[in-house]
């Protein structure tokens, strides 16, 4: 029993982190397609990006992801990018319940490329996302996110029920309040302080550029610049 108990004190972890690199091998190749999906739609829209979310009918919220039915469920199978997208995407780590996403554990730059809102920060339009980017906007695509695996934190310290839910939208650093929507669940989970009223994430986010390439990233690789449409020269 005590070699059993060595070899398995051994072996586990060796085995988590396999299985931890499969997950996020197949996460990246989903993300992958659907900045492929994006490309797409935009060489049907003028090179325009898809509108982040949009109101149509009573109220009900048209989305990348899906279509938002009258009891305000999420039919998946007319989000925006559909057409586009062959199969189901989905990172397998993601675990959120569900709210505004389509499961897939995947959220859409909406501020800067869906919208122009976290440009104007004019939130008064809200949610129609007006004056989605153009692809000639995107001055350095290999550094502009266009989506990240992502989830919503519903903090106690907010009111919340202090559990994860699906979130299809990040934002950049700077509207994180230590609650990023980012979410870097691979590899190792995030840490909840409670007391402090802050999430203090450890592992990767996965993310797709503007020129297709699919990244890891820790949360201290990850700046405000790498959302906006014009960044600096470097």
């Amino acid at each position: 029993m005590a070699i059993i108990a060595i070899l398995a004190a051994v072996f586990l972890p060796v085995v988590r982190s396999v299985r931890g690199a499969a997950y996020q091998t197949l996460a990246s190749r989903s993300i992958g397609q659907l900045g492929q999906a994006v490309n797409m739609y935009m060489a049907d829209s003028d090179d325009m990006y898809p509108c982040a979310m949009y109101t149509y009918g009573d109220g009900l919220w048209q989305t990348w992801f899906g279509r938002m039915n009258p009891d305000g469920t999420i039919d998946p199978t007319q989000g925006t990018l559909r057409p586009y997208v062959k199969g189901k995407l989905k990172d397998s780590t993601a675990q959120g319940l569900p709210y505004l996403g389509d499961g897939s554990g995947f959220g859409y730059n909406w501020g800067y490329l869906g919208s122009d809102f976290n440009i104007r920060l004019d939130f008064s339009e809200f949610p129609n996302c007006l004056r989605p980017s153009v692809g000639s906007e995107v001055t350095n695509p290999a550094r502009t996110v266009v989506f990240a695996t992502s989830a919503y934190y519903y903090a106690p310290w907010t009111g919340g029920d202090g559990r994860t839910y699906d979130f299809g939208y990040v934002d950049p650093p700077r509207f994180w309040y230590d609650n990023p929507n980012v979410d870097f669940r691979h590899r190792e989970p995030k840490i909840v302080e409670i007391e402090r009223k802050r999430v203090k994430p450890r592992g990767f986010a996965l993310f797709v550029f503007a020129d297709g390439n699919v990244r890891a990233l820790t949360p201290e690789r990850v700046n405000d610049a790498m959302f906006e449409r014009v960044q600096a020269e470097r």
